[in-house]
């Protein structure tokens, strides 16, 4: 049985965590008597924030002069009093448009009679088209009330709740919002100091089965092949150079073993003698390179004593995948038994 280690990455880096929130779904629409396409989008819904409320309805009467329009909030909704007319912005349009009309200019009352008016009394925000106003909603139209006073209005415990709107220019309706104890979603990651490096091995229980002195047989999943087979990937990617190392003894019995490939440049096989090594050879990937001794047609094995360099990669180097196929022979003379070992391949990063 033949198995190699997942990887071990050397290189001391640091972390750098970052966080983001994202905020979820706010938006609630509610259909009431008149009014339509009524809602209140708000930019937090967690509980004692501040939102930003972006109130819109398509109004089938409209708002002519004199008139108001109320927007009472629920009493779990505290500061109220805290809104003025600077804090409100009003545009409007014709077929139900809501934005890119015609915006309303506010004041504190009508002594300007041109224009609106937005005032606060307990929970009621009120606004009213001054008795001259120019730019009242037509029937149809479409209304879009933004409220931003920044640490104002602040949100109740969770829950759902209603926002009523009416007045006196005849139209009535309300808005659901639902507030949580908590809108957001905490995603973290780390990126090491310095850069990124990845390492993945395809398989990590591999074996050669009933080994022959006719015949070549190479290491898989299972009992072993006849017929050259690739046992496993290695798949490096880093935002720098990397080196990928293997160690580990060849196949050992007690004080027995097979022994390993060494003659630079790797061996071919040969059936009869006793043979272990191994071909690593790049498929995939643009700047890594394996060992000239590891690649090509041949096979090689000389990390029992050390770990061996088996592939490099001197640039940046997104993602490189190199095949691993393992071969063993033996002789007449080989003592019988079950052989093994645990190679452990390591890819270390270089920043």
């Amino acid at each position: 049985m033949y198995s190699s280690n997942f990887y071990k990455i050397l290189s001391v880096v640091s972390s750098v965590v970052l966080v983001a929130f994202v905020t979820v779904p706010r938006i609630e629409v509610a259909y009431a008597d008149a009014l339509t396409s009524v809602s209140d989008s708000l930019d937090t819904v967690t509980t004692a924030e501040n939102p930003i409320h972006t109130i819109q309805f398509v109004t089938p009467t409209g708002v002519a002069d004199t008139k108001t329009i109320t927007i009472t909030f629920p009493a779990a909704f505290t500061d109220i009093a805290d809104v003025a007319f600077g804090d409100i912005t009003i545009t409007h349009g014709a077929g139900g448009l809501f934005t890119g009309g015609t915006a309303i200019v506010l004041a504190a009352d009508c002594s300007n009679t041109a224009l609106w008016s937005a005032v606060t009394s307990g929970q009621v925000v009120t606004l009213t088209a001054c008795s001259a106003a120019t730019a009242n909603v037509a029937a149809a139209g479409g209304v879009r009330i933004v409220i931003d006073n920044n640490d104002g209005i602040t949100n109740p415990a969770a829950a759902s709740y209603s926002i009523d709107i009416a007045g006196t220019f005849g139209d009535t309706g309300s808005a659901i919002v639902t507030i949580v104890a908590d809108s957001s979603v905490a995603v973290t990651a780390e990126v090491p100091a310095g850069g990124t490096l990845t390492f993945a091995i395809s398989a990590t229980a591999i074996e050669f089965g009933n080994l022959s002195v006719l015949a070549p047989k190479y290491a898989d999943a299972s009992a072993g092949s006849f017929v050259s087979t690739i046992a496993h990937t290695l798949t490096v990617s880093s935002s720098a150079a990397y080196a990928v190392t293997v160690s580990g003894t060849t196949l050992t019995k007690g004080g027995d073993n097979i022994d390993a490939i060494v003659a630079a440049g790797g061996s071919a096989s040969s059936p009869g003698s006793e043979q272990f090594g191994v071909n690593i050879v790049r498929t995939s990937g643009a700047n890594g390179v394996a060992d000239s001794d590891y690649d090509g047609s041949t096979f090689y094995y000389n990390g029992a004593a050390a770990a061996d360099s088996v592939a490099t990669c001197a640039a940046t180097c997104t993602e490189d995948v190199y095949s691993a196929t393992y071969l063993a022979n033996i002789a007449t003379g080989t003592v019988s038994g079950s052989y093994s070992t645990a190679l452990t391949y390591v890819a270390t990063g270089t920043f």
